[in-house]
């Protein structure tokens, strides 16, 4: 499986002498940054060498809220864990050195926050069944044709937790999705709020609006079939 990286920095690209047109990890966080709204949260996803290097920068540049809870900046370590059908940590990639079960998410925010949730930050993701006649799953690199395919269920969860939809009015509420791929954030938020909550998505990759048509209308029906399914069983005999 491949897709496509971006350098950290300008100092990464030098050191291996090819710029080229690559925007770098640094220019999509601050860009993100400027998209933010006060109290706005980031999400991101990481691995073990992008990892160290957000979490520096964040501090660095946002602020360090995890150091003395003031302020915005760097606020946690979360992360999606894969569960196998026995309930154990997935390790279908497992390397030489340990395995990660999932990958790590970052968390920040721009300046100081009023958005709080008990919410966790690290969700746990059971095995992708296909259930309801479809043949997709979470999971389906093939089906969407995507490199990496990212579950809906945390995204949704944070999403939600994070959204401020005080009396039902989302007007001022846009989620931002750059680096999307098949954008379960956005999906997630879609399930969850329908279409009163604004998105867009952002993708350096022309055929990520096709893989992302293609999931979206997939998990809006599945959800579907699971609201009819959720109806049917709730009735009772008297």
């Amino acid at each position: 499986m491949t897709y496509d990286t971006h350098p950290f920095s300008e100092s990464d690209v030098d050191a291996k002498g090819n710029r080229e047109s690559k925007t770098t990890t640094v220019e999509i966080l601050d860009a993100c940054k400027e998209a933010l709204m006060e109290g706005g949260w980031l999400i991101a996803d990481a691995d073990d060498w992008l990892l160290p290097r957000l979490i520096n920068y964040l501090r660095k540049n946002w602020g360090d809220v995890a150091a003395d809870y003031t302020g915005g900046g760097y606020r946690r370590v979360g992360s999606v864990t894969y569960l196998t059908k026995e309930g154990n940590p997935d390790r279908s990639t497992a390397g030489m050195y340990l395995s990660n079960g999932g990958y790590p998410v970052v968390f920040a925010h721009k300046g100081e926050t009023n958005r709080r949730a008990s919410s966790s930050s690290r969700q746990i993701v059971e095995p992708p069944f296909a259930h309801d006649g479809f043949e997709v799953t979470e999971r389906d690199h093939e089906t969407y044709d995507w490199g990496s395919v990212k579950p809906l269920s945390p995204y949704r969860t944070w999403v939600e937790a994070l959204t401020d939809d005080t009396d039902g009015n989302l007007e001022d509420e846009h989620l931002v999705v750059p680096c999307a791929g098949t954008a379960p954030a956005a999906i997630g938020a879609e399930i969850e709020f329908g279409v009163d909550l604004q998105y867009t998505c952002i993708d350096n990759n022309e055929d990520a609006f096709e893989a992302f048509r293609r999931r979206r209308e997939a998990e809006l029906e599945r959800h579907s079939l699971d609201q009819q399914q959720d109806k049917i069983g709730s009735f009772t005999q008297e």
